[in-house]
């Protein structure tokens, strides 16, 4: 029988992930770690209505990407953030965060789901930088295409695209979330469009408009955090069964954040 701690244990070495630094966000924040194991549910944000589902489908471990008790995750003071953990604590359901991980993997994992689930034809290049992958198109294509595939693919429904709309590209730069190097990243020759979660809209998506104006085919896709990343977990969910086979995986989808006002 495997319990929570067991688990744990081998999941900080899949896919040979490597904390390069002296600390970490993952951890457990709820739960008994010596509790048998038999069902592991898995997110990107671990909302109250996730962590319902969770706990109906019978999971005794919720993995997720991001926080979830708010930014201060030891002790939570908003009244929305105490409910949370309240329920945690009367279910008795384990959330473990599994960001840093994913991203120290010499794959950045999150990336690899994005680009799997996206089905674009080229190839892997390389991690210029924590938390980005290049990707190279076989063939070039608009940005506007690009954008209508993720929009389809992950989904994507709130991309905002900043540049050269309608220029042919064949190099991204997938910086899933919000992991810094915009500025790095869109300076080098190497690259067309970086692909991201979250910008400082006055700082990088300002400067790839001029870059645009005066001829340059550079440009950004916004696609909002949890778009840009959700699928990295999806792939998470697909891969553990293989290395677990006597638990039971289900990935529970959060959903975006946002709502959009349509206009013709």
């Amino acid at each position: 029988m495997m319990t929570i701690k067991d688990f744990l244990a081998k999941l900080h070495t899949f896919r040979n992930a490597n904390i390069l630094r002296d600390w970490t966000v993952d951890k457990l924040y709820s739960g008994d770690e010596n509790r048998i194991l038999h069902k592991v549910a898995i997110t990107m944000f671990p909302t109250l209505e996730v962590m319902h589902k969770a706990v109906q489908w019978g999971a005794e471990l919720l993995v997720g990407h991001e926080a979830a008790l708010g930014n201060d995750q030891e002790k939570p003071t908003h009244t929305v953030y105490l409910a949370k953990k309240q329920f945690l604590e009367d279910s008795g359901l384990a959330y473990f965060r599994y960001h840093d991980h994913p991203h120290f993997m010499p794959l950045d994992l999150i990336g690899e789901g994005t680009i799997r689930f996206l089905g674009l034809k080229g190839k892997i290049i390389g991690k210029p930088y924590w938390g980005i992958t290049s990707f190279q198109l076989h063939a070039a294509m608009t940005v506007r295409d690009i954008a209508s595939i993720i929009k389809m693919s992950l989904p994507a429904p709130h991309i905002r695209i900043a540049g050269a709309i309608d220029a042919a590209v064949q190099n991204l730069a997938f910086a899933c979330g919000t992991p810094g190097h915009i500025y790095d990243i869109l300076n080098q020759d190497d690259t067309d469009v970086v692909i991201t979660g979250e910008i400082c809209e006055y700082g990088e998506a300002e400067l790839v408009r001029e870059m645009a104006y005066q001829g340059s085919k550079k440009a950004i896709l916004v696609l909002g955090h949890c778009a840009s990343e959700r699928s990295g977990m999806r792939l998470l969910a697909e891969l553990l069964p293989e290395d677990f086979p006597e638990l039971s995986f289900r990935y529970i989808e959060c959903d975006d954040v946002y709502h959009s006002l349509m206009t013709r």
